[in-house]
């Protein structure tokens, strides 16, 4: 077998060597649905005898970019046993964990951290939600639009001179108009987040029975919106951790060679 040599850069005359070998994980976890590939270069000492294991800590992930190809200091061959060896490590201690959210069936990726993941999930559960949430969005909208042509008929029915109905119905258009911008405003951007009465702005007007009805349309839009903001973070958070491991026909031995120390 022709195997490649290899040194950390900047060594000098290195003699000691050690096994060298790029493993490719075929990962299928039937517990969980999970699948993935993950693969390395990992370092791990000479031993020649087949009895001989490593442990846990004896094999280290190596970045080929730290190392130089060499011309051999000798000749050596590949260990009798070493790709028995490689397969029993990692059946015996690969592990790794991920996360998924039993409600979006979705996975984390190898090596990202639950917090990133827990990102994604909300970025998924909003987008999931955003085609209900405008559809709130577009009946409390209409509610409010037919709440002002409503109260602007009201106000125009009254029999005031023409001055003192103009000034009414200009505060009404201002106040809806208001309300429509602060509709806007809150819910602006793609994450799904809750709101409050407090965040809509309008200048209140004289006409005691728009601002009533005007209040009781906006809590309920509140009251409605955040419910749904309530399912979409309780989906976002439904997440489970599981430990992977693999088999001895999920690992594939893709290159051997030998680092010299």
């Amino acid at each position: 077998m022709n195997l490649e040599h290899y040194q950390v850069r900047g060594v000098q005359s290195p003699c000691e060597r050690a096994v060298l070998f790029r493993v490719r994980l075929d990962i299928h976890d039937i517990r969980s649905g999970y699948s993935a590939l993950d693969e390395g270069w990992y370092e791990a000492p000479w031993l020649d005898e087949s009895d001989l294991e490593w442990t846990r800590d004896m094999v280290h992930a190596v970045d080929l970019k730290t190392l130089e190809a060499i011309e051999p200091p000798r000749l050596v061959e590949w260990p009798s046993s070493g790709d028995q060896k490689i397969l029993r490590y990692f059946v015996h201690f690969y592990r790794t964990w991920i996360w998924k959210n039993t409600e979006l069936l979705i996975y984390s990726y190898l090596g990202q951290t639950k917090e990133d993941f827990l990102e994604k999930c909300s970025a998924f559960a909003s987008r999931d939600m955003r085609g209900d949430l405008e559809k709130v969005k577009s009946i409390s909208l209409h509610r409010f639009l037919d709440l002002e042509r409503k109260r602007l008929f009201a106000v125009q029915a009254e029999p005031w001179d023409s001055e003192t109905s103009e000034q009414r119905i200009s505060q009404i258009r201002e106040a809806f108009s208001g309300i429509r911008e602060s509709l806007s405003r809150c819910l602006m951007g793609e994450e799904v987040k809750p709101i409050r009465a407090e965040d809509f702005r309008w200048k209140p007007t004289p006409d005691v029975e728009s601002e009533e009805r005007l209040r009781d349309v906006l809590a309920e839009f509140v009251e409605r919106q955040n419910e749904f903001v309530e399912v979409c973070v309780a989906r976002a958070r439904s997440v489970e951790e599981h430990e992977v491991t693999v088999s001895h026909g999920q690992v594939e031995i893709i290159s051997r060679a030998v680092i010299w120390k």
